[in-house]
């Protein structure tokens, strides 16, 4: 399950989402996974694709920054 937050790119000032989860934290396989297939997945363009803008950790977390959209819950 990933945590999504909404957050403020302060150095762009540009709204964001920070996208985590505990499992990352927990097994180092995943991890490698997620940082070995995210440079992968940030290199596609296409409009129903969100493009994420940084990767990295923090407080012990993987995140990935992605876009922010603004749109209606799926029901």
């Amino acid at each position: 399950m990933v945590v999504l937050c909404k957050a403020e790119d302060a150095r762009m000032k540009r709204p964001s989402r920070r996208s985590s989860s505990p499992e990352f934290t927990q097994d180092q396989s995943a991890r490698e996974r997620f940082f070995h297939e995210a440079p992968a997945a940030s290199a596609l363009e296409h409009t129903n694709i969100c493009s994420a803008h940084e990767l990295g950790g923090h407080y012990g977390r993987t995140i990935l920054v992605i876009g922010f959209y603004e749109l209606e819950t799926c029901k």
